[in-house]
């Protein structure tokens, strides 16, 4: 199963290019915890929350993950499985010291943790009132949750990657040599996109670059096969 986090406002810009890139290839295991109901999603796939957890999680919610399924399906731990934070700020009033998983690169967790966190989590008011109660967001709180209640710690795994990353992109070379090997690619925004990858789609309908990825981890789809003939013919 697979969970997408979003918010309203990024339905369009962000959330349309998942839905027409990785999630078609397994749209039936994926659901959705958003504000308001996205369109042209099976309700039945959505957890409407009409809010999020934390003073900050507006400001947090980036809806621009590329999922690398080719690897992703060999992954299974029994641990919390991301890229650590180091840069957020956690709440002082906690004596204690813990990591946690950026949402903006992906989270992995086992059947078997989902289950030791139930108790925690059985309802969208529970979570969000643990939020407010910690004064943590929610990525935060569902770390501190493993860490200070179930005695998990974070696995760090440095093939997930945030949108605030911009270091996969920056050397060409390595990214040819290193991007089928990464599990999530957080895409910036259209400034900040590398220059060098291929155009495989014209910029408006692929702003953020993530079909033109998808196309070069899947060559064989036809669609992105006669793209790539296209672009290596006009060179």
């Amino acid at each position: 199963m697979y969970l997408v986090r979003t918010v309203s406002k990024y339905h369009s810009s962000r959330l349309v290019h998942l839905l027409e890139t990785w999630i078609s290839l397994v749209h039936e295991h994926v659901y959705y915890i958003s504000d308001t109901y996205p369109t042209n999603i099976t309700r039945t796939h959505v957890i409407a929350t009409g809010t999020t957890c934390g003073p900050r999680s507006h400001k947090i919610i980036f809806m621009n993950i590329y999922l690398n399924l080719i690897l992703i399906i060999h992954i299974i731990l029994d641990e919390i499985l991301g890229i650590q934070n180091l840069d957020e700020k956690k709440k002082e009033a906690y004596p204690g010291d813990f990591w946690f998983a950026t949402l903006g690169a992906g989270v992995c967790l086992s059947k078997r943790t989902l289950h030791l966190l139930e108790p925690y989590t059985r309802t969208v008011s529970q979570f969000v009132d643990g939020c407010s109660r910690q004064w943590y967001p929610d990525d935060i709180y569902l770390a501190f949750i493993l860490n200070n209640h179930l005695n998990i710690s974070l696995t760090k795994n440095l093939r997930f990657h945030s949108h605030l990353e911009s270091s996969l992109f920056k050397n060409r070379q390595e990214f040819i040599d290193t991007f089928h090997q990464q599990i999530t690619f957080g895409f910036g925004l259209p400034r900040t996109t590398s220059q060098y990858l291929p155009n495989l789609f014209s910029r408006n309908i692929d702003p953020l670059r993530m079909r033109t990825v998808h196309c070069l981890l899947y060559t064989h789809f036809k669609d992105c096969q006669s793209r790539i003939k296209k672009t290596i013919r006009s060179i």
